[in-house]
């Protein structure tokens, strides 16, 4: 009875401390009151943890049920938690990480064979396995060649955009998959362990002689393995025996064999593997976590996205230096024409997403130009802060927190890892966005696939060949009726011409 009596009163000065930080956090933090205003979250809750951070155990990502006015049971999302330590209040951040249950919610189509595999994967402080010598490995690698050259692995979707088809082939081959980069920083700098259930690490001391052979092979080596077709060799007598694949094939051309991915596409697959690999570095959570103080109401999985690949080679925008997609050197602003096409195309996104999601108080923008971000913040009669339009007061066009500086292209080496970090801040805000506007390159396309609305809340804004689409087509049935369209005008366009003659 004494001890009960103990016990009962622990729990409730744990319970009213408990409640009594949160309501001080709250009033401090609009982003945690709304939250628990629209029920997104609520008091009995949030539980504090034995390391003094208080967590939420709802899923952040939850959706409001707007017919009903109750809480959507099957959508998933990351879970909550903001910082109290010494009875002072901390910056709010999100655990962007998701369960494997919710996963399985987010992306209901992944083959049997996932689960297996990533079962059979190296886990934390995973030595024993490295030096097992039955033990062989995959390692999706961004190096070097001739000692000194680093590799062009092209951007950050390039290089992990095979990503679903590796892991296939090493629970094919019964091999363990690993990631490496140095080129242009290591890939732990951007990215970390999502759980210890998988460790894609290479642990210092590790692999050093072969790394270093593979570092020094020629360039036309180098040339010939970004075109390999791995599951056509990988088995033979040669490679078979090699204890490191290791693997730059974004240039590879992999086909859908019968038993990849059991079917199904890439698109289907991609979200569930990179959550179950990756959360944002120490760094990168840094970056996150000052966007989401900025902006009050804030919320993943509440908000839209849009991204311009405004430096595209052949998308007609023009640029101020060659191969400015990859090499930097911006926008040629002051070419009448070419600043108006750049403007018409940045009004148009940012309206292709609110017509995605007409209810977002918030558009994030994502662009390899600073141009696009300081236009529509600043300057578009449409959606800046000074906008005469009344039709977008309640939506604030938002990006990361050095927009007005030009965005730094992986391929663009020997600069400090916090000079790329915008694109790994821009790739996270797409993957927890609620609809995505979506223009030329790959970038959007890899945001989007990880954001679990790849085919229910994705528009395209423009088109290749320059195209701006104001019609905003989603994929399928009206991108395709959009495209049949546009081409019976131009054939219709080319008999009144030749008739004209």
């Amino acid at each position: 009875m004494f001890q009960s009596n103990i016990i009962s009163r622990y729990v409730m000065v744990v319970v009213v401390f408990s409640a009594v930080a949160v309501f001080h956090l709250i009033q401090e933090n609009k982003n945690i009151a709304h939250l628990i205003s629209t029920g997104s979250t609520s008091l009995d809750k949030i539980l504090m943890n034995s390391t003094g951070i208080i967590e939420s155990t709802l899923p952040l990502l939850s959706l409001r049920d707007t017919t009903s006015n109750t809480l959507n049971p099957n959508s998933t999302g990351s879970g909550m938690a903001f910082g109290f330590k010494g009875g002072e209040e901390e910056t709010v951040y999100f655990n962007y990480t998701y369960s494997i249950d919710e996963l399985r919610v987010k992306f209901p189509k992944v083959p049997e064979w996932l689960d297996t595999f990533l079962s059979s994967q190296p886990v934390a402080t995973h030595h024993d396995t490295l030096n097992d010598p039955e033990a062989k490995f995959i390692v999706m690698i961004c190096h070097k060649l001739k000692g000194t050259v680093h590799e062009a692995c092209g951007g950050l979707s390039d290089r992990l955009m095979r990503l679903p088809y590796y892991a296939w082939l090493a629970h094919k081959t019964g091999r363990k998959l690993l990631l490496y980069w140095s080129t242009p920083a290591p890939i732990e700098d951007f990215f970390d362990v999502a759980s210890d259930q998988f460790d894609w690490r290479i642990p210092s001391g590790f692999a050093t002689e072969e790394l270093e052979r593979y570092a020094n092979r020629s360039f036309n080596e180098y040339k010939a393995q970004r075109r390999i077709v791995w599951h056509h060799h990988i088995e033979s007598p040669i490679h078979n025996r090699t204890k490191f694949i290791f693997a730059n094939s974004n240039l590879a051309k992999i086909p859908n064999e019968p038993d990849f991915l059991n079917g199904l596409q890439k698109h289907d697959v991609m979200g569930a593997i990179f959550h179950r690999l990756f959360k944002p570095s120490a760094k990168l959570m840094e970056q996150l976590n000052i966007i989401y103080s900025q902006n009050p109401g804030l919320i993943p999985g509440h908000y839209a996205a849009m991204h311009v690949r405004a430096k595209w080679p052949s998308g007609g925008i023009k640029t101020n230096k060659r191969h400015a997609d990859a090499y930097g050197g911006g926008l040629n602003m002051n070419n009448d024409d070419n600043k108006k096409l750049v403007e018409s195309i940045a009004d148009n996104a940012a309206y292709c997403a609110k017509k995605a999601m007409p209810e977002t108080k918030y558009i994030y923008v994502c662009s390899d130009s600073d141009e696009i971000a300081t236009y529509l913040i600043h300057q578009s009669p449409m959606w800046s802060i000074n906008a005469t339009s009344e039709k977008n007061q309640h939506v604030r066009i938002i990006a990361r927190t050095n927009y007005t500086e030009e965005p730094m292209h992986l391929n663009n080496h020997g600069y400090p890892s916090d000079k790329y970090m915008g694109v790994f801040v821009d790739l996270w805000m797409m993957a927890f966005s609620s609809c995505l506007s979506q223009g030329l390159g790959g970038f959007g396309h890899f945001g989007s696939e990880l954001s679990g609305n790849h085919l229910t809340c994705r528009v395209r804004h423009r088109n290749y060949g320059s195209r701006v689409l104001h019609e905003c087509p989603r994929p399928g049935k009206e991108m395709q009726d959009l495209k049949k369209k546009l081409l019976e005008e131009e054939q219709h366009a080319a008999e009144s011409a030749v008739k004209s003659r």
